[in-house]
């Protein structure tokens, strides 16, 4: 088991021109693992969210993992937000959930991942918002060598209903 928290403010007086002047935020996470199973949970709120006076945020997510047997692995997560008095008028609250699946399989070096996440339809002051909604599906195929990852990544993305657009992505990652 693990367990963070932490409390910020940005007084404006740092001089850095961050994007949070004036904000105060608090967040915590926790992390519970088991066997082959990580139960993940995280909350974070803010105030005066981007230095705009009375916007609030709020943002949670749960989340599982998994390495399943012959190489195979799992992990998904839920995650929601709400930012109150957006633009700093009160009463415009904005809520959006989202959520992601990952499949994945490794035949030693090589591995290919499977995965979808959606943003749902985002909510103003309890009414939905027509096609603020978008899904991307992706299929990852890489390989480990000497630490670093190369990948090759396709993948559909549709933002409400527009067409969906194909990406494809060549990358190296690297473990530290």
């Amino acid at each position: 088991f693990s367990f963070a928290a932490s409390v910020g403010r940005d007084d404006n007086a740092n001089g850095g021109g961050a994007a949070t002047r004036d904000s105060a935020f608090a967040s915590a996470n926790a992390k519970y693992s088991f066997e082959k199973v990580t139960l993940m949970g995280a909350i974070e709120s803010g105030s005066d969210f981007n230095g705009v006076k009375n916007q609030d945020n709020q943002a949670y997510l749960v989340g599982i993992e998994a390495s399943l047997p012959a190489g195979f692995g799992f992990a998904a997560a839920y995650k929601m937000e709400a930012l109150d008095n957006y633009g700093g008028v009160a009463g415009a609250d904005v809520d959006q959930g989202s959520y992601s699946i990952i499949g994945q399989y490794w035949n030693g070096p090589v591995g290919f991942k499977l995965g979808y996440a959606a943003n749902l339809e985002a909510e103003v002051n309890s009414t939905t918002v027509k096609n603020s909604d978008s899904n991307t599906i992706s299929g990852q195929l890489m390989m480990v060598h000497n630490g670093f990852v190369p990948y090759l990544r396709v993948a559909g993305r549709t933002e409400g209903d527009n067409d969906t657009d194909i990406v494809t992505r060549i990358g190296l990652e690297y473990g530290f």
